[in-house]
């Protein structure tokens, strides 16, 4: 929709409305006869209103309810008691009342509705919490390394079975957002086995939700110094791929990058 604009100190709806109509209908395939002297306003109530030449309502109606869901979304980030506040109180009823007038249905306008006093949610927070389920309730081995990357979760399981150790290297992304809720597990099985997010039901049982996640895992297995001969070269290859990046991009800056100086 544009920055928000004001007009002898209010938000100026009409005119944010005007603009968006128009230039949708200006589009190819538009209903490009209709101008701005196509709409009145209505001097007793200063209400927008649908001149009878106006043939696409189903149009106006979209944009309308667009510009509104735009405003509503600027109106949650506007600190309480300003001017603007006010104004964009009144600017988000004004189009309410152009889609009821247009034909459209609009649950009324509840300001508190839309306004929080908590912060945004820390989702790192959530993920360590993940770490903690992880750590405190895997069992059948042991959580050698476990810790975040950006959103992703990197976990390192370790364990034997019989004359064979094992280590499981998993990367885990939410879909979403993590919650809190879960815990990462993982199976062995010779050659294979299954790396799974849980989520805790109101049972208390761990229940398999790894759908709402990306899951990708390495296996090594062998002789305790196999293993962590693989290991190492594992890291020594990521530790490569980063120095490759880094360099690529000393190389892409080059010598003649200028450097401010203050």
């Amino acid at each position: 929709m544009g920055e928000l604009r004001e007009k002898d100190g209010k938000l100026d709806t009409q005119g944010l409305l005007e603009e968006n109509f128009f230039n949708e209908f200006s589009k190819e395939g538009g209903n490009t006869h209709i101008t701005k002297k196509a709409i009145n306003t209505n001097s007793s109530t200063g209400m927008v209103q649908p001149n009878p030449i106006v043939g696409n309502t189903e149009e106006l109606l979209i944009n309308a309810y667009e510009v509104r869901d735009e405003l509503i979304d600027s109106f949650k980030q506007i600190k309480v008691g300003t001017a603007l506040f006010k104004s964009m109180q009144t600017s988000i009823k004004k189009v309410g009342e152009i889609i009821n007038g247009l034909g459209g249905e609009i649950e009324e306008f509840d300001p508190l509705s839309h306004m929080s006093g908590l912060n945004s949610p820390d989702t790192n927070k959530y993920a360590s919490r993940v770490i903690e389920n992880t750590v405190e309730s895997y069992t059948l081995g042991s959580v050698k390394d476990a810790h975040l990357e950006e959103s992703s979760i990197v976990v390192t399981f370790e364990g034997s079975l019989g004359t064979t150790q094992y280590t499981a290297i998993g990367t885990i992304t939410p879909n979403s957002r993590w919650k809190g809720t879960e815990a990462i597990d993982y199976i062995y099985t010779p050659g294979e086995g299954k790396m799974s997010v849980k989520t805790a039901d109101e049972n208390g049982r761990w229940v398999d939700s790894s759908d709402g996640y990306n899951i990708s895992w390495e296996l090594l297995e062998g002789e305790p110094e196999d293993v962590q001969k693989n290991i190492e070269k594992i890291a020594q290859t990521k530790e490569e791929g980063i120095n490759l990046n880094q360099n690529k991009l000393s190389n892409d800056i080059g010598d003649d990058f200028p450097i401010e100086e203050k």
